[in-house]
């Protein structure tokens, strides 16, 4: 029992004397001419950051800027996501492309989950509105008792 401690306690030493892996090894400039960065991180809990940084405040580049925003929203972009995902994937071999392969299987399949709860939950809003859309909570001429003036 104490071994298994001690073991644990090591262990934890060495995962802090060790620095974190960075997760971008070298920087991906896959376009030229770039005019901003938009840079989406998560946290194991699944917390997030969304940074944005522009080369400058050129009015030219709102356009460009503005229409990718949009399109990442309303989801327009998925294929791109998704394939995305498989590249990473496809960067490696062996044992550890198989990793990757399961883990972006994981993600998609989490990706579709979130989906179809949202899906049905906006549903849900969407049909307790229209049943309810007009009508009171409380019945007019149960104010006040207006009833028997009626």
């Amino acid at each position: 029992m104490i071994s298994k401690i001690l073991s644990m306690l090591k262990n934890k030493v060495k995962q802090e004397e060790s620095p974190p892996k960075q997760l971008v090894q070298g920087r991906y400039d896959f376009l030229e001419d770039l005019c901003s960065e938009i840079v989406l991180q998560v946290n194991q809990e699944g917390d997030f950051v969304i940074s944005f940084d522009a080369k400058d405040s050129n009015l030219d580049y709102v356009g460009a800027i503005g229409n990718l925003i949009f399109l990442i929203n309303s989801g327009t972009l998925a294929s791109f996501f998704i394939k995305s995902l498989h590249l990473w994937a496809e960067e490696v071999e062996g044992e550890e492309r198989d990793k990757r392969e399961a883990f972006v299987t994981l993600i998609i399949n989490q990706w579709e989950d979130t989906q179809e709860e949202h899906q049905e939950m906006l549903d849900k809003i969407n049909q307790s509105t229209n049943t309810t859309g007009n009508q009171s909570a409380v019945d007019p001429s149960r104010v006040f008792n207006l009833r028997k003036y009626l």
